[in-house]
């Protein structure tokens, strides 16, 4: 989440066709780190899947962790930095339109809305929560593991896995044709794919996880053998998907190494606040309005000034909403669940 938060903030102040800093092989590291949220989502869903819960528990559960601060986020947005930063309203048709924004933007059925009169000179089109346009993608996944769930041969583990690998070379290939062919009809189902079959991925990768190593020098090869294959794509096949696909793999299994690891090192990590949610709501609200306020911050200041800020920002709402959800969920929703 640190990596998107600060992939995202590295732009906010030269505009959304500049690289990010800190790229991997041309890609990314917001992108980079949404995958890896995909990939963790789709491990979660499936774990609550072979937990027995219904499909309404396992929607409450994911909405409920969500849309709550989403809420108050959209809400702030309307009630406090619109009316404090945007133009003044002229009518009801200007009321009209900030609640057709609201609507369209807590629904996640336009996420990426402008709202215009706030933050016009933005360079990012005045988006005060651009970043929630993923929210869209995870509901739309989340539904169709609901309805896959409606008929188990589509979950079982092989199924699972020659899904994943479909899509991942569907990918790659409408990839490779959409850039030779400069095809942006495409530019749609190229997300869906991109998002999908991480997802898939993290659902194989629960099925299977007793048959991989989780420590060691096999699960080394692999997760090396992974960037290396990146590596070397990038050295001598630059046009390839391959260098994508290869990296992304190489990142999400070395954080489910990381997230499955019991070295003691790592077990203070075990009783940190759950701020993923918040930090991911917070933190572009608050780097535009830094921006806005200091304009004179760059790719490099201005990470550095709304990084910390977000993540206090979202202690706050860890404390205030999203940690008491959690425990509630925890409490009402708690079923045995398989390790």
């Amino acid at each position: 989440m640190l990596a998107i938060a600060f992939g995202y903030a590295s732009t906010m102040s030269i505009g959304p066709n500049e690289h990010e800093t800190a790229e991997i092989f041309g890609y990314e590291p917001s992108w980079i780190g949404i995958q890896l949220l995909f990939f963790f989502s789709g491990a979660l869903a499936y774990r609550s899947l072979l937990s027995g819960r219904t499909a309404a528990d396992y929607m409450k559960s994911r909405i409920a962790r969500v849309f709550p601060l989403l809420l108050a986020m959209t809400l702030t947005t309307v009630l406090v930095i619109y009316p404090t930063l945007g133009k003044p309203m002229d009518g009801p048709k200007d009321v009209l339109a900030l609640a057709k924004y609201f609507f369209l933007t807590v629904t996640c059925l336009d996420p990426g809305r402008v709202l215009p009169g706030l933050l016009d000179d933005a360079l990012y089109m005045c988006l005060i929560q651009g970043a929630i346009w993923t929210l869209r993608w995870g509901l739309i996944l989340h539904i169709l593991v609901i309805a896959a769930s409606k008929f188990p041969a589509l979950l079982k583990p092989p199924i699972l896995l020659g899904g994943a690998m479909a899509s991942m070379l569907a990918y790659a290939i409408i990839l490779f044709i959409a850039e030779k062919q400069q095809i942006q009809a495409l530019a749609t189902p190229l997300v869906g794919l991109r998002l999908g079959y991480i997802f898939l991925l993290g659902m194989s990768l629960w099925s299977y996880r007793n048959h991989l190593p989780r420590s060691g020098f096999k699960s080394l090869l692999i997760g090396g053998g992974l960037f290396g294959c990146a590596a070397f794509n990038f050295a001598f096949c630059p046009w390839t998907p391959l260098i994508e696909i290869a990296l992304t793999l190489s990142f999400a299994y070395g954080a489910w190494l990381a997230a499955t690891s019991r070295a003691q090192w790592l077990s203070g990590l075990q009783n940190w606040p759950n701020l993923a949610v918040g930090l991911y709501l917070i933190n572009w609200p608050t780097t535009q309005l830094l921006l806005h306020k200091f304009p004179e911050l760059d790719r490099w200041t201005l990470p550095m000034a709304s990084l910390p800020l977000s993540i206090a920002l979202a202690i706050v709402s860890y404390w205030a909403l999203t940690g008491r959800i959690n425990r509630l969920l925890q409490t009402r929703l708690s079923r045995k669940i398989p390790v």
